[in-house]
């Protein structure tokens, strides 16, 4: 669903997936990868920020949301 830019449905079998595990973290950055793809970069923004509050040291959360606040600039929109 990914690939073919499905978001709905990558969205819908995500959660069924997340529904059958324990939160983990290969599960949450799939949920932030269709996020940033699909351009809900709030969504994939309030994500990736609780990601970094449970584990200040984590690269890739803080990479990817570098790259979401230059896409919603790249937009002309401001982060209050």
């Amino acid at each position: 669903a990914y690939q073919l830019r499905e978001w709905n449905l990558a969205r819908q079998w995500l959660a069924k997936w997340e529904s059958l595990s324990s939160g983990e973290m290969p599960l949450q950055r799939g949920r932030i990868q269709i996020e940033m793809a699909s351009g809900a970069y709030g969504e994939a923004l309030r994500l990736l920020d609780g990601l970094i509050a449970q584990e200040p040291q984590n690269d890739w959360a803080k990479q990817n949301r570098q790259e979401v606040v230059r896409r919603i600039a790249a937009l002309g929109l401001n982060l209050v």
